[in-house]
This record gives structure tokens, C-alpha cells and sequence, in this order.
């Protein structure tokens, strides 16, 4: 429970824009999020307009700002994160209970994941387990998650299926392999080696016969990668006085690719 109940619905609505959107977020019915919303408004005075089609508080954007840095104050002190995770590592974050009925998990979407550091920076999420950039944040408990290729049923791959990437020789006798890249974040150097694999990367999978790269340790059928994405905890900045021990955090997650 956090110190105000409803600021994680405003937080949302004023982040997103839309109370439909911090509905579909919070998984809660519009019609309370809506309620709810304008309550806390009324409760701390906080009057919002929307001028050009944006959310923006007409006054006290001290006193929100306050209010935003009490909470999560309270989470950190008690380790009730709001943390999110990259959309291409959602059915793993799914196995850690040990974050169930403490932290907060928020679903964010492809497109609301795109702006993540602005919301880790406005202090309305806390944490996310994200691909891992040495420029991009404070960091913690990052850990190497290998790549793989999923053989989908249409595949001829299908009846052979290999546990590895075929050597050069036998990889002339095969046609270049499509790859769909799905959630899985490619910078240039996984691009270039994916290149040198021989696999072509093509856009959305259309055809049901392209090769789905994921992250996580391979399956029956799929293809081993000899490639690694650094994964971790990015943390939300927080002022000097506030503690932020992501020990929590670091447990939760530290068997979680063995």
C-alpha cells in the first residue's frame, strides 16, 4: 500500500494523457480510474487542463512534484517498487513470485516502453528489468541472457531441426535463413553478427516461416545462438536522502536465467 492510494492512478493519467490508457495499465474498469482521478485532484487542489490535446497542471506543480517524491520515498523505504520489464522478457518476469504482493508489476506496452526513462526520471516507476546500456542509468544485478531462434510449425526446418547454427558448408546448401526479430532490442553489433549467421532479418512475420528470435535458454525446437544480451535492473534516480537498496530486486532475479 502506498501513502496515497490514488496518485498511482493520477501519476498514470498524467503520464499517459489518456484515463483509458492508465485503465488498460492498471487493469482496472475507466470508469474508477476516471473517479478516482478527480478525486485526488480535488484532494490536493491540483487543477489540470488539457490545452493542445496534453494533460498539464494549471498550478501547484511543486506541491505534485512533493507529493510524487513522498511516495516513492515510502516504496523504496519498503520495497514496494513499481517496476516494469522489457515486452521480450514478459513470460520470464512472470516466474518471479517472490515479488508478487510486494512490488508493483506494470504492463507497459511497446509503445509506453519506448518512454520508460522519462517515467523512471519523473519518479512514477522505479525500476525496470531492460537490456543493458553502461550509459544509459544506474544499474544493478545484471546477468547474461543467450539468444535463441524458435522453428515455427511451417518451417522445413521442422523435420531437421538443428541444435546449432549450421557450419558454412552446409549452410551454402540452404537458402538464407528470415529472421523475425519480434520484441528482441537489436543494436548494430547484434545486427552485423546476425548478418554474418546468414540470417536475414525481415519485418513483422507475416508468413508464419520465419525464425522467431527470442531471448532465454533454447527450447525442444529451437536453435541455439552463441550471442549473449546483457540483462538488468535500471533504476529510477532518486535524491542523495532516499533510499534505494535493490537488494529486493537483485534476489528475485538472480536465479532467474540459470
Amino acid at each position: 500500500m502506498e501513502p496515497f492510494r490514488d496518485l498511482l492512478i493520477f501519476d498514470w493519467v498524467m503520464a499517459l494523457g489518456s484515463t483509458s490508457e492508465a485503465a488498460a495499465l492498471l487493469g482496472l474498469p475507466q470508469s474508477s480510474v476516471s473517479r478516482r482521478y478527480r478525486a485526488v485532484s480535488r484532494q490536493f487542489d491540483l487543477p489540470v487542463r488539457r490545452p493542445g490535446g496534453r494533460l498539464t497542471l494549471v498550478d501547484q506543480a511543486g506541491v505534485y512534484r512533493r507529493l510524487t517524491a513522498f511516495a516513492q520515498f515510502f516504496r523504496l523505504q519498503h520495497h514496494r517498487y513499481r517496476w516494469s520489464c522489457h515486452p521480450g522478457l514478459r513470460e520470464w518476469m512472470e516466474r518471479l513470485r517472490d515479488l508478487q504482493g510486494q512490488a508493483l508489476f506494470l504492463p507497459l506496452d511497446s509503445r509506453q516502453w519506448e518512454t520508460r526513462a522519462s517515467f523512471l526520471q519523473l519518479g512514477i516507476l522505479d525500476a525496470c528489468f531492460d537490456v543493458f546500456d553502461p550509459a544509459d542509468g544506474c544499474w544493478s544485478a545484471c546477468v547474461g541472457l543467450p539468444l535463441h531462434l524458435r522453428i515455427p510449425e511451417a518451417h522445413p526446418l521442422k523435420a531437421h531441426p538443428l541444435k546449432a547454427m549450421p557450419s558454412a558448408q552446409q549452410q551454402a546448401a540452404l537458402d538464407p535463413f528470415p529472421v523475425d526479430p519480434g520484441d528482441v532490442p537489436l543494436n548494430a553489433a547484434l545486427r552485423c553478427w546476425l548478418a554474418d549467421q546468414g540470417l536475414a532479418l525481415q519485418g513483422q512475420n507475416r508468413d508464419g516461416e520465419a525464425l522467431a528470435l527470442s531471448m532465454g535458454p533454447a527450447q525442444h525446437d529451437s536453435i541455439n545462438l552463441a550471442y549473449t544480451v546483457q540483462i538488468g535492473w535500471r533504476l529510477a534516480p532518486t535524491p542523495p536522502d532516499v533510499p534505494f537498496r535493490p537488494a529486493f530486486l537483485e534476489c528475485a532475479t538472480a536465479n532467474l536465467f540459470r
